[in-house]
C-alpha cells in the first residue's frame, strides 16, 4: 500500500517536471502519511474486531459468588481476587483449589469483566480425586450465574462427559480430556 501511494505520488510530480530526488522524497514520506492515517482510521472508526462476550462479572463479583458455593462443599481455600496476572490481550485470575485442581479466569482488558473460565485438574485413576474435582469445577461453573446451584451444575456433569454442551443460564459448558490423566471444564457466554 504505501509502494502504491508513493508510486503515485513519484508519477503526479513528474508530470509537474520535479526533480527525481524531490519526487522519491515527498513520495517515500506522502506515502507513508497516507498509510499510517488510513490505518489510524481503519483502527479506530470500523475495522476493530467485537469486544469478547463476558459474563458480566469482575473478578471481585466471581469469588464473591464463588467462595460460598466452595464453602457449600466444605472446601476452604478461597478464590483471592487480586490474584491476577497480566497478558499480553487478557488478564488472567488463577486461583489453586487443591493440590490438583485450578480454576483460571480470562479478564478482558477492555472493561475488566471475565469473558472465559475454565477448570483444570488431575486425576490418577482415583474416583474419589474425580469426584473432588468435578465438585469443584461444578462450583466454579454455577458461580457465572446469579442463583445457580452447585448441585443442579454437577448433576449435568454426566452429560458433559459425554461430550454434550451443557447451557447453564447464560453459559455454554464444554468438557476436554487432557491426555488421560486430566480434565478441563470450560464456560463461555452465549
Amino acid at each position: 500500500m504505501w509502494a502504491g501511494f508513493w508510486i503515485a505520488i513519484v508519477q503526479h510530480y513528474r508530470q509537474k517536471g520535479r526533480g527525481g530526488l524531490f519526487r522519491h522524497l515527498a513520495g517515500f514520506l506522502g506515502g507513508g502519511f497516507l498509510t499510517l492515517g488510513l490505518f489510524t482510521a481503519l483502527f479506530f472508526f470500523g475495522v476493530m474486531p467485537d469486544h469478547p462476550k463476558t459474563f458480566n462479572l469482575t473478578p471481585e463479583q466471581y469469588a464473591k459468588q464463588l467462595n460460598p458455593l466452595l464453602e457449600e462443599w466444605e472446601h476452604r481455600p478461597q478464590v483471592d481476587p487480586t490474584n491476577i496476572s497480566e497478558q499480553e490481550s487478557y488478564d488472567l485470575l488463577k486461583a489453586r483449589l487443591d493440590p490438583y485442581t485450578t480454576v483460571f479466569a480470562a479478564i478482558s482488558k477492555y472493561d475488566g469483566k471475565i469473558y472465559r473460565i475454565y477448570v483444570e485438574g488431575q486425576f490418577n485413576s482415583d474416583l474419589n480425586a474425580f469426584k473432588h474435582m468435578t465438585r469443584l469445577a461444578s462450583a466454579a461453573l454455577a458461580a457465572t450465574q446469579k442463583d445457580a446451584v452447585t448441585a443442579d451444575v454437577y448433576e449435568q456433569m454426566g452429560d458433559l462427559a459425554d461430550g454434550k454442551t451443557v447451557v447453564l443460564g447464560d453459559a455454554s459448558l464444554t468438557f476436554e480430556l487432557k491426555r488421560g490423566v486430566g480434565m478441563k471444564f470450560l464456560a463461555d457466554p452465549l
